[in-house]
């Protein structure tokens, strides 16, 4: 049920990205927007990359064409009649792929009577751009064509960090789920980070092959885990649609789950232990920092991003 409540939401989320065809309902609100007012055609379009070529970008325009035409435009004697427009011109100014917080995610996009323009500092920017570029155009059932207004805008945003935090120890997600609805929502909707909350208390649904038993008896189900390969494809998925993944590991407490595998490396305190969540690694032993240095290292080896969660909330210090 939770799933399915979660999935509703996220889709709820992209349903803004995709189903508001107007320059007056663009999601989230550019930051400046001028209408021309004239009506144009679109056909599928195709993407010519002017400057900085980019297989994000080439793979969004192909991504976004499925998107955008769901289904075929079939009055062809007005396209003919009309020369409906069919080709973006996407002009990105830097070479520098490397998604990090505070990087430049700004475009400008035009749609003119002889094609779209697109510019922006980096790939990401341009993502962006085609998201707002879906949100322009729509399907006119009547006619059988795809229409857009000629418009100007120049966007920018407010935050540069813009998240959702998933915690997938209490409920766990499978990677397929967390690609087609969490980053994808984000993405339709210009968020740029996932904060995964990957273990807590509940579940250590993580695979770390120097310590085989913090999934093998953490985590909920054998099939309800994620190795390095799963998290480092999820991190190159996101990134291709502009979004961070910033890894979480909550310690020192909320380690009830560690204890599951591996008891000598929490601490025990009988006072306490009714409460999974008033459970704390042993602070006094030097395997704990080894066990940690294991899961962090393998984390940060597929997570490129320069931040990484170390959870903190709720220790219960008088455990120690």
């Amino acid at each position: 049920l939770l799933q399915n409540t979660m999935r509703s939401a996220l889709l709820l989320l992209g349903l803004f990205g995709l189903g508001l065809c107007s320059v007056k309902t663009l999601w989230p609100l550019p930051t400046t927007v001028q209408v021309g007012g004239q009506e144009v055609l679109v056909s599928n379009f195709t993407c010519l990359q002017t400057n900085v070529q980019s297989d994000v970008i080439a793979e969004a325009c192909d991504r976004y064409n499925r998107w955008i035409f769901p289904v075929a435009a079939t009055n062809f004697k007005l396209l003919d009649s009309s020369n409906a427009i069919g080709q973006v011109a996407i002009n990105v100014q830097s070479n520098d792929f490397d998604l990090q917080l505070g990087i430049d995610e700004s475009y400008s996009l035009a749609i003119t009577t002889s094609g779209v323009k697109i510019n922006a500092g980096t790939i990401y920017g341009a993502l962006h751009a085609l998201e707002t570029l879906s949100q322009c155009i729509d399907y006119d059932p009547a006619r059988h064509v795809y229409a857009a207004q000629t418009v100007t805008i120049n966007d920018s945003p407010r935050y540069p960090w813009r998240g959702l935090l998933v915690d997938t120890a209490r409920h766990f997600l499978p990677l397929s789920f967390l690609k087609s609805h969490v980053v994808e929502a984000l993405a339709m909707n210009k968020m740029n980070t996932l904060h995964l909350h990957i273990v807590d208390a509940q579940s250590w649904p993580l695979v770390v092959p120097q310590y085989p038993l913090l999934s093998g008896r953490g985590a909920y189900a054998p099939e309800a885990t994620y190795t390095a390969k799963d998290i480092a494809d999820l991190v190159e998925y996101a990134r291709r649609r502009g979004v961070r993944v910033v890894p979480e590991i909550d310690v020192p407490g909320h380690s009830y789950a560690i204890g599951q595998g591996y008891p000598d490396l929490v601490a025990h305190c009988p006072s306490y232990e009714a409460n999974v969540n008033n459970i704390p690694v042993d602070p006094t032993k030097n395997a704990t920092y080894e066990m940690l240095r294991a899961v962090i290292g393998g984390l940060v080896a597929v997570c490129p991003d320069k931040t990484f969660h170390t959870g903190g909330d709720e220790l219960v210090r008088g455990c120690w």
